[in-house]
């Protein structure tokens, strides 16, 4: 949810109107696109930006951005956790003796 707040508060800030948001689910995690109609690259300027820039790093398995017609696009991909042994559902759980 932070990286989604991170890419939108970009977008209103510097992309400008309109902007679309896109979640795609795959096996592993989930890619979250933000395009807008900004023409340069995203986290620029002032604070809060270095910030932002730092958590896709950190916490993206990947991130980036390209051009479009308007504008741009910008995406991070996150996994999704992996579980731990016995964390399934109760009837898959050992059964302790």
């Amino acid at each position: 949810m932070l990286l989604l707040t991170e890419l939108v508060a970009d977008a209103v800030r510097r992309g400008g109107v309109p902007y679309e948001l896109r979640l795609e689910r795959f096996t592993a995690g989930v890619r979250i696109e933000l395009s807008d109609t900004a023409t340069g690259p995203p986290f620029t300027g002032g604070p809060p930006a270095p910030q932002a820039l730092f958590l896709l790093r950190r916490l993206g398995i990947a991130s980036g951005w390209h051009t479009r017609v308007p504008g741009r696009t910008v995406w991070c991909e996150v996994a999704f956790p992996q579980p731990e042994p016995g964390d399934g559902p109760p009837s898959e759980r050992p059964r302790g003796g």
